[in-house]
């Protein structure tokens, strides 16, 4: 049998190790922060959810939006029209109401709009009338792709300059 000694040094990975180590993803969470909202707001353009397109208004409502309303204006009586358009927004403005809050740890984009959460998961609300779910906050795949992406270069240029 042959003895055989060898030495290996490792310092140079375990020092790509440390600088590694001290990554602060914050810079990378307010750059997500434009494409996290842009993916939100596609959402709102496609009026789809996940699972598929949401549900379209209900027939009595469509009745009820296409009747002309008079009501009481600065200069008099005005005749305006509420909703029965083809491009009326489900939801109005709920989906683009967004905060952004960037820590060390996680990007949270949410609502500000308290009651949004009614459109999200559905719900019963005033005099009983019923809000089908219209899921307008979750993530896509494009959103998880862009997410790693960014990670993923702003972990080499990091480990690029490790000493």
């Amino acid at each position: 049998m042959i003895d055989v000694k060898a030495r290996v040094t490792i310092t140079g990975p375990l020092s790509m190790l440390r600088h590694i180590a001290r990554f602060d993803p914050r810079p990378v969470f307010q750059t997500l922060r434009k494409f996290a909202n842009a993916d939100q707001r596609q959402h709102d353009t496609a009026n789809r959810a996940p699972d598929g397109p949401w549900p379209q208004l209900a027939a009595s409502t469509v009745l009820r939006n296409r009747y002309n309303r008079t009501v009481k204006g600065l200069k008099g009586k005005r005749t305006i029209r509420l909703g029965g358009s083809t491009k009326h927004k489900l939801l109005g403005r709920v989906p683009k109401a967004l905060q952004d809050i960037v820590s060390s740890r996680s990007l949270i984009v949410r609502n500000r709009v308290r009651w949004g959460l009614a459109h999200q998961a559905g719900a019963i609300v005033g005099h009983g009338a019923r809000l089908p779910r219209r899921q307008f906050e979750w993530i896509s795949r494009w959103l998880l792709r862009m997410t790693e992406e960014k990670f993923t270069e702003a972990l080499q240029a990091l480990a690029n300059k490790a000493p």
